[in-house]
């Protein structure tokens, strides 16, 4: 089974991602910030991160991103952001196998990009 971390410090938009992929039969985490998401990776391999850009937090989703890449190289990356930036997309461009969706986005563009992500055979 896909194992999937949500970091997101809105709780209600963490459980909606949460809920929607889950009934996609992924195997879905969450974290409500970077701590926890750390702590999450370090237990379970995570096979797709889907993080928010910024998070309330002294780390923001595309520094929790490459934190955990650097343990698990083949985990792949969305980045979620309401904020939309030039200076995100450089840095996940910077992150291997990563994308960025802007909020708001319609449930079927989460899926199709989690499927699209995980269907991906990476070399490490």
């Amino acid at each position: 089974m896909i194992r999937v971390l949500v970091v997101d410090d809105e709780p209600a938009y963490c459980e909606s991602l949460r809920l929607l992929l889950s009934c996609e039969g992924f195997a879905v985490f969450t974290a409500a910030n970077a701590q926890e998401a750390l702590d999450v990776g370090a237990d379970y391999p995570i096979d797709l991160l889907v993080v928010d850009w910024i998070l309330r937090d002294q780390m923001d989703g595309v520094d929790v991103a490459a934190a955990l890449q650097a343990a698990n190289p083949r985990m792949q990356v969305i980045v979620i952001s309401g904020w939309p930036s030039g200076e995100l997309e450089a840095r996940v461009e910077a992150l291997p196998f990563a994308q960025c969706l802007h909020k708001p986005f319609a449930g079927e563009a989460i899926l199709s990009a989690a499927h699209e992500a995980t269907a991906l055979d990476v070399e490490p």
